[in-house]
């Protein structure tokens, strides 16, 4: 059964119909709602045609009715009556059918006799437009419907063969493609096979190659490291051979300065010497002038008192024969003894004044005089016994017992004094120590542990810089005042000090470092509170002191000329005999040192700064004269502006000269004016090969001759601005001069 298009057989306004061939339905798609048309095989309708062609539709080609309705609605029909079209003919007939499904499920009418109808529109059918071909019989129709079935199983045949060939082909296609598959995965198999065997000869090489050049890197590491301890052996025995050549040259310069130091003190001794040597002349002339008076009078009392004596004996023998043999024996016996000890047996000394004096001397002394010549034996008897019975000490050392005794008094209480003041200065020690050693801890608890703890400062300050080695200083200090305590709790006669000091002394040497690094920290802080103001001021709200913390770095420097104060002092108030004395004066001695060498380390540090300055200033000097000018063994002596004279005429002018221990570097301004600090260099003067000499009758010129004893020696003429300014260089060139002299004499000792 071929079925044909609608759209082609309906002409339709606005609606569009649909033929399901399941179901043999005809459906409106659109317009007015869809609704169930059975088409089915009617026999021909008499009487009734639809106005259509007459001709045969051509195949695909359905001609259906004007009207948008379904066949069973476009005819006026009664009840059991259906309209049906006959394809053949091109008809419609109605028919009182009773529909019947064959067995291939297509709906099949069976035709009664015909029934009239009318169109929906007239009421009645159309009257026929044409006469329509005589209508087909039953068996033709049969016959139609048999071989629409045939048609139909073979187009359901060839359709199942056509899905058996398309299943097969299908499977065959499936087959195909797993086979397909199969072969891919098989090639991918095998290629990943190989891509892993060759990623793993891959990973095998580069193995190989790690391995090698990890060996290669080990060697080349331990070559490097070798190198590397190589030079830090050959840099280690540069710097010690460095330090040994700066120890050399400190040595060499404490030497010099010892030897200067000895030569300036054999000159005061010398000097000192002489001094002693004439007040001792003058002492001796004196003395000498004193002992000479002395004597005279001596002998003058002494006659004078034997010419008395002599006349009251001769006045009593006339006044009594028999008394005066009497009286006069033992006058005479008196007088011969006191006679012979008038005579002195060697000569008088200043200290012999008193006890030298002869009993009857003493005797008028003591009785202040009063005596005349009346006086009569018995009473010089008495007088002279009485003069006997006294001590021949009491006699002698009377007017100097009375001074004895007011010395010794006044001795006690200068001892007593010196001992108060020695327990007062040993209390200063103890106090003054724990004043310093608890600000040194205030100022590491407060500034240098919140300044390391703090991490947003490690980039903009270096703590160590600042605070050195401050932690070493107060564990020293607290050990002092340890010990201190303890000595300080004996008794008086038993308290002993300087030992204590002269142990610590080699600790005190750590001071040496803090005091070298304290102007390069004192840099650092500036720099640091410039960045930071409030920062500090925040740190100084939590300190218990009302110092800063610059006024508490500088305590350690303070320190060292505290300590040789206060020992000085205490040497002046303890005793000679004091078991402290000697080691007082041994700590003295230590601390000074290291005191002085304190200073000469930061004079010789404040100098190798000013010749590194220099070298910085003088711009234009060549890179051989500033090793030469930064040689460790240069110091810097003295710098001026001086008018200079040569016999090179191109060394004419106003020069900055700087003076060194060995050299002297001429510079000028840069600028046309003098107010430009840029400096260039001139020239320079080796000291050790020039001859130095004073200009006779001239306060202001000194001169200079450059190698005097080669073919064309230059003569340096220079003009100070006064003679003060003159004498100042001169006295620096003659020190200059004996140490190079002391230098030489040194070298050939050696």
């Amino acid at each position: 059964m071929s079925y044909y298009n609608p759209y082609a057989g309906f002409p339709t306004s606005g609606a569009t119909i649909d033929f399901q061939p399941k179901d043999g339905v005809i459906h409106r798609a659109r317009g007015t709602p869809p609704r169930r048309v059975v088409v089915g095989a009617p026999p021909p309708i008499p009487n009734v045609v639809y106005p259509i062609p007459s001709t045969y539709p051509p195949k695909g080609v359905m001609r259906v009715p004007p009207s948008p309705y379904a066949l069973n609605e476009a005819f006026v029909t009664p009840p059991g009556v259906s309209v049906s079209y006959n394809p053949a003919t091109g008809q419609y007939s109605a028919y009182q059918t009773q529909t019947v499904v064959s067995s291939h499920g297509i709906p099949v009418t069976n035709p009664s006799a015909p029934v009239p109808v009318a169109y929906p529109h007239q009421q009645q059918a159309p009257p026929p437009a044409a006469a329509a071909p005589a209508a087909p019989s039953q068996d033709e129709y049969y016959k139609y419907l048999q071989h629409q079935q045939q048609l139909q199983q073979q187009q359901l045949q060839q359709q199942q063969q056509k899905e058996q060939q398309q299943r097969q082909l299908e499977q065959q296609q499936r087959q195909q493609r797993e086979q397909q598959k199969l072969q891919q995965q098989r090639q991918l198999e095998q290629q990943r096979q190989q891509q892993m065997e060759q990623q793993e000869q891959l990973r095998q090489q580069q193995i190989r190659n790690q391995q090698q050049q990890d060996e290669k890197r080990e060697r080349e590491k331990q070559q490097f490291h070798q190198e590397q301890q190589q030079l830090a052996r050959q840099k280690e025995q540069l710097e010690q051979e460095k330090i040994q050549h700066q120890k050399q040259q400190e040595q060499y310069q404490q030497y010099q300065q010892q030897l200067l130091y000895q030569h300036q003190q054999q000159q005061q001794q010398q000097q000192r010497l002489q001094q002693d040597q004439l007040t001792l002349q003058q002492q001796q002339a004196q003395f000498e002038h004193r002992k000479s008076l002395h004597l005279q009078e001596q002998q003058f009392m002494m006659q004078q008192q034997f010419e008395q004596t002599k006349i009251s004996n001769d006045d009593d023998s006339s006044i009594s024969s028999s008394s005066s043999s009497s009286s006069s024996t033992s006058t005479s016996s008196t007088s011969s003894t006191n006679s012979d000890n008038y005579r002195p047996s060697k000569p008088l000394n200043s200290s012999q004044s008193h006890a030298s004096i002869p009993v009857a001397a003493t005797a008028q002394v003591v009785s202040n005089g009063e005596r005349t010549s009346s006086h009569s034996d018995s009473k010089i008897l008495r007088s002279s016994q009485s003069v006997e019975h006294v001590p021949s000490q009491h006699l002698r050392t009377s007017p100097s017992s009375f001074t004895q005794t007011k010395f010794s008094s006044s001795t006690k209480e200068n001892d007593s004094l010196r001992a108060r003041n020695r327990a007062k200065i040993m209390q200063e020690l103890v106090s003054t120590e724990e004043s310093y050693a608890d600000a040194i801890e205030n100022l590491i608890l407060v500034y240098k542990y919140s300044l390391e703890r703090d991490p947003d400062l490690h980039s903009s300050i270096n703590v160590s810089s600042i605070f050195s080695n401050i932690e070493s200083l107060f564990v020293v200090s607290k050990d002092l005042i340890k010990t201190l305590k303890e000595r300080i709790a004996m008794a008086p006669e038993l308290q002993t000090v300087g030992d204590v000091y002269i142990e610590k002394s080699k600790e005190m040497r750590l001071y040496v470092e803090y005091i070298n690094n304290y102007e390069y920290a004192m840099k650092e802080l500036d720099k640091f509170e410039h960045e930071h103001p409030k920062y500090l001021q925040s740190l100084q709200k939590k300190n218990k002191y009302s110092l800063d913390i610059a006024s508490l770095l500088i305590m350690p420097v303070q320190r060292i000329p505290r300590y040789e104060l206060l020992l000085r002092e205490l040497i002046k108030s303890t005793d000679e005999d004091h078991i402290d004395y000697n080691s007082l004066k041994a700590a003295y001695a230590s601390i000074k040192d290291i005191n002085v060498y304190i200073n000469s380390k930061k004079k010789l540090r404040e100098n190798k700064d000013r010749v590194f300055t220099i070298c910085q200033e003088v711009k234009g000097c060549p890179v051989s004269k500033i090793d030469t000018l930064l040689s460790s063994s240069r110091r810097w002596i003295r710098e001026g502006i001086l008018k200079t004279e040569c016999s090179n005429r191109k060394y004419h002018g106003t020069y900055t000269v700087y003076l060194f221990n060995d050299l002297i570097v001429l510079a000028k301004h840069c600028g046309v004016l003098r107010k430009s600090k840029k400096l260039e260099y001139v020239a320079e003067i080796d000291l050790i090969n020039s001859e130095f000499k004073e200009i006779a009758g001239n306060e202001r010129q000194f001169r200079f001759i450059s190698d005097p004893e080669g073919h064309s020696p230059t003569i340096f003429t220079f003009k100070a601005v006064n003679a003060k300014n003159k004498d100042m260089w001169i006295s620096d060139l003659k020190l200059l001069e004996e140490e190079r002299k002391i230098n030489l004499s040194i070298r050939s000792m050696i």
